[in-house]
């Protein structure tokens, strides 16, 4: 069976998690949210040396072990691919050492030719502007304040837990946030670039006209590999 994995890289706010639960209802893939994959994770195994670390990181806008990412992209993977024929990863990789762990896992369960990696661009000022008025429920559903009447303590219309304002969606947390991914995934990004198609995207539309964005580019290679399979067999 082909399995196809599709990451998509971008800085705080650029919309990473709505796309990929946009695209994972498109294509029938599942959608990784790597901060509630790992947070469950972490749950499940309190004990294990990576996880306090982690998250002392983590509540100052910082990044998850690579070591911790790479460990939960593995085993979990391994139990979603037994019912999805693909995965899209919203949030991992992050830093090129969780990259060099997890790639000969990717690489060896998908192919490379069968991973595309989707840059959503967005600069600071509008990632600023975008996470100071979001909303987010328990389960990291993201709502605008203001639109639809939604404020803090509305009732998510997705799954009924509460909504309300993020720590990490500060001014100054979310620069801190923004140079982070300067630092450790532009060069994880760069190197992805020399491995499988990289397919650039300006997140600073409105989310419909990203995604439409986002599927034009995909879908003619999603086709090329489907091609290239059928000529095979």
């Amino acid at each position: 069976m082909v399995r196809y994995a599709i990451i998509l890289i971008g800085p705080p706010g650029s919309g990473k998690g709505t796309q990929a639960e946009m695209l994972a209802e498109r294509l029938g893939f599942f959608h990784w949210s790597s901060s509630n994959t790992v947070k469950h994770w972490m749950t499940k195994h309190p004990d294990h040396p990576l996880v306090k670390k982690s998250m002392e990181n983590y509540a100052k806008g910082g990044l998850f072990e690579p070591e911790l990412m790479a460990h939960v992209v593995e085993q979990e993977s391994e139990q979603i691919l037994k019912k999805h024929k693909g995965i899209i990863y919203d949030g991992s990789p992050r830093t090129l050492p969780e990259l060099h762990e997890a790639w000969p896992f990717w690489k060896k369960t998908f192919g490379k030719n069968n991973i595309l990696v989707i840059n959503l661009k967005l600069e600071l000022e509008n990632a600023q502007e975008r996470l100071t008025k979001r909303l987010i429920c328990e389960f990291d559903h993201p709502y605008i304040r203001g639109e639809g009447g939604l404020v803090v303590g509305s009732i998510c219309p997705k799954d009924g837990t509460k909504l309300k304002l993020r720590d990490l969606d500060n001014p100054e947390v979310i620069k801190v946030r923004f140079e982070e991914f300067k630092k450790q995934t532009i060069p994880t990004l760069e190197f992805l670039r020399h491995q499988t198609s990289v397919l650039d995207v300006d997140a600073s539309k409105a989310i419909a006209k990203v995604f439409e964005d986002v599927i034009n580019k995909l879908t003619p290679h999603l086709k090329a590999l489907k091609n290239a399979k059928n000529k095979k067999t």
